[in-house]
This record gives C-alpha cells, sequence and structure tokens, in this order.
C-alpha cells in the first residue's frame, strides 16, 4: 500500500506539471523567452550576418504573432536598429512601419518619436531632404511634448545636417545652436564637439574662415573630454583640411 501511496502521488505530480507547461504555453511565456533569445543572438556582432539576420527574423515573425503590444513595441525598436546596423534597409523598413501602428493604436508617444526619427535617418541616407526633414521634425514635435531635451536636442542637429545639404546655411546654424544650448545644460561632449565641427563647415561654406578656425578649436576643446577619439581626431583635421584649401592655403 505504501508504494502504491507514492506512485499515486507521482502520477498526480506528474499530470500538475504537465498541466502547468500547458498553462505557460497558453500564456505565450515560452514563446516570449524564445523571442528574447532570438534576438540576444541576433544583437551578437560574434556571429556572422547571415546568423544574427536569421535570429532577427525568427524574433521579427514571433513579434507579429503575439498579442502583447507593450512587448512587440519594446523589441521591435531594437530589432530596428539590430536591421540598420546590417544594412537591410526593406526589413527596417517593415518593422518601423509596424512600430508606427501599435504605437499609434496604444499612444506610445515615444515610439512615434522613434518611427519618425528611424524614418528621417533612412530618408537623409537616400537624400530625400524634404521628407527626411519633416520626419525629423515630426519627431522633434513628439520629443518636446514629452520633455525628451536630449532627444529634441538631437533631433535639431539632424534638421541642421538636412538644411547644410540643401544649402540653407543660416537655418543650419540657428539649429546648431538650438542644439549646443540643451547639450551645454546636459554636458554631453561628444555631441557638443559635433555641433562645433558643423559650424566649422557652415562656416567654411560662408566663406567666415576665422570663424571657421575658432569653431575648430572649441570643437577640439569638446573632443579632449572624450574617450576613442582617434576616428573624430582625423575626422575634424580633415575638416580643418578643407578650411585651408577652401582659402588656397595648401602649403602649411
Amino acid at each position: 500500500m505504501k508504494y502504491i501511496k507514492w506512485l499515486c502521488i507521482f502520477i498526480i505530480s506528474l499530470f500538475s506539471c504537465q498541466n502547468i507547461e500547458h498553462e505557460i504555453l497558453d500564456n505565450g511565456l515560452v514563446e516570449s523567452d524564445s523571442i528574447s533569445l532570438w534576438l540576444k543572438i541576433g544583437k551578437d556582432t560574434d556571429n556572422t550576418n547571415a546568423k544574427r539576420e536569421e535570429f532577427l527574423s525568427k524574433a521579427f515573425e514571433g513579434l507579429i504573432s503575439t498579442q502583447n503590444d507593450t512587448l512587440r513595441i519594446k523589441d521591435l525598436l531594437k530589432i530596428v536598429d539590430e536591421y540598420y546596423s546590417l544594412n537591410e534597409y526593406l526589413l527596417f523598413n517593415k518593422a518601423n512601419d509596424i512600430i508606427y501602428k501599435i504605437a499609434s493604436k496604444i499612444k506610445d508617444t515615444n515610439s512615434i518619436a522613434e518611427y519618425h526619427w528611424n524614418k528621417g535617418t533612412i530618408l537623409s541616407q537616400n537624400e530625400v531632404l524634404d521628407s527626411a526633414y519633416y520626419h525629423y521634425d515630426k519627431a522633434s514635435y513628439f520629443y518636446k511634448n514629452i520633455g525628451n531635451e536630449l532627444f529634441l536636442a538631437k533631433m535639431q542637429f539632424n534638421k541642421s545636417y538636412v538644411m547644410f545639404r540643401v544649402k540653407n546655411y543660416v537655418r543650419s546654424e540657428i539649429l546648431v545652436f538650438k542644439a549646443i544650448k540643451t547639450y551645454k545644460e546636459l554636458e554631453r561632449n561628444l555631441e557638443l564637439y559635433l555641433c562645433y565641427n558643423r559650424l566649422l563647415l557652415l562656416d567654411k561654406e560662408l566663406g567666415n574662415f576665422d570663424g571657421a578656425l575658432d569653431h575648430h578649436k572649441k570643437a577640439k576643446f569638446y573632443l579632449d573630454k572624450i574617450e576613442n577619439k582617434s576616428y573624430y581626431y582625423q575626422r575634424s583635421l580633415n575638416n580643418l583640411s578643407l578650411v585651408y584649401q577652401k582659402q588656397g592655403k595648401y602649403d602649411l
């Protein structure tokens, strides 16, 4: 009788575990864990691009099928970033458009702003500058509404690039100075370097060479405050050489 009693307990426990497993599957918890794992593999730059794309696609398809909008939008934003890094622009746009639909449905202002930021980036990269400016401006509107000063400044900087490309140098300069104001308050040294570097280029185009050299010094001041500066240092020297070239000073 003792052994029969323990056997019954074991069978009851076994069925209980199976019920719990079915409950987990019904709640989508296993699916959620799988998506997290696929996304982790897709983000791992030690993997080949092909492997990363494969697992990002798995995560993407898994997110499409889930009903959890909060989970979907959070992870879709991560997938969009990875698709961009892999130059998978068709998939980038597809995922980004889904982000907009979900964000609009649940009234997630921050994600709507990120959708416009992403859209502006791709359009700017493809030289569709009027549309790029439109989306950066829309992102600015939403970031301002939720009080995200840092990202608002980033949009001002992005819009200044578009204005620079269409040769509206005055408007570009105004936008850069707006960004600088915020970046100084937030002590964002890399962003301040990038702003003064852009002002250097604007002064070069306007023929204000003394101003360009002054902005080079200010850019270097902030560059000296950041780590891993070698790439930016070479960039600064290149832009400075463009100023001297514009002046006709080829022998320095």
